[in-house]
């Protein structure tokens, strides 16, 4: 499960599975199992997340890869 955000902000809901669910925007990419999460691509190309419950991974472009988690 994976998509592409070109413009503006989306909110996902995503159920616990297996498989990852993966958001890519600016170059980067957010990958979650079972969370709350916006993703925002701001001007310039900046991505914006917000973790509202869970845990997501964040990759930058050119970095390592991050972990957040949120409140359950």
């Amino acid at each position: 499960r994976r998509l592409t955000l070109l413009r503006g902000r989306a909110r996902f809901a995503v159920a616990h599975e297996a498989r990852p669910f993966t958001v890519m925007a600016g170059g980067g990419a957010v990958t979650a199992r079972g969370t709350v999460f916006d993703v925002a691509l701001e001007g310039g190309g900046r991505v914006r997340v917000l973790l509202l419950r869970g845990a997501v991974d964040v990759v930058a472009p050119g970095s390592a890869r991050t972990s957040a988690a949120g409140r359950e």
